[in-house]
């Protein structure tokens, strides 16, 4: 299966990092809808602990920011042999 990857663009009038967090937001907003859209994130409403990659092009009059993502397929979990609580059956004859 080829892997997925997404990506937003949003632009902020300024040159001055401080003010580009409503810019910044938005892309992050955009990422996940576009996921959510295709059904990929529909169990994380967030994008905690993934890796982003981050394009800051400049204009004439501001930044363009430029967020992609490629969502990583969550690893097939052995629950038993990973749960601290894991109990080890043992049967006697």
């Amino acid at each position: 299966m080829r892997e997925k990857r997404y990506s937003a663009t949003a632009k902020a009038n300024s040159k001055h990092p401080y003010d580009w967090g409503r810019a910044m937001a938005l892309a992050v907003s955009k990422l996940l809808r576009q996921a959510e859209d295709d059904g990929v994130a529909t169990h994380r409403r967030n994008l905690y602990d993934e890796d982003l990659r981050l394009r800051i092009s400049e204009l004439a009059d501001g930044i363009q920011i430029t967020l992609s993502w490629s969502p990583m397929a969550a690893p097939a979990v052995d629950t038993a042999a990973s749960s601290p609580l894991a109990v080890e059956r043992v049967t006697i004859a």
